[in-house]
């Protein structure tokens, strides 16, 4: 995490087998703040003045996603607008999977 940037995402990383859910929490220590929210190609939220946001999906299928999650803070904040990144690993039953859009082949026994 950024030391500038007061959010948490839990886990701070996932496992995650192709079609199945998904569901982590982000939040902020900030207390003034517009909102927050969880930008992703699936899954992604509104902005919302909730803490803590989480994202979930309940069928992941998306090779691509980069789920982050973002505060906009109020203009009395002394933070700016930051985001952390989640680390998804998401993999399939045919050895197959994607770490931060770069694909590896693992081996699985039978």
């Amino acid at each position: 995490m950024n030391a500038s940037c007061p959010i948490e995402v839990s886990p701070p990383s996932v496992v995650v087998k192709y079609g199945d859910s998904v569901s982590v929490k982000c939040s902020t220590s900030e207390s003034q703040f517009k909102g927050m929210g969880w930008e992703a190609r699936q899954g992604g939220t509104a902005v919302v003045q909730v803490n803590p946001v989480t994202w979930t999906v309940n069928s992941l299928r998306d090779w691509e996603t980069s789920p982050l999650c973002f505060l906009n803070p109020s203009p009395d904040s002394s933070y700016k607008q930051c985001h952390k990144d989640l680390k998804l690993v998401l993999y399939s039953k045919f050895g197959l999977f994607l770490y931060r859009t770069k694909y590896y082949t693992i081996l699985i026994p039978h």
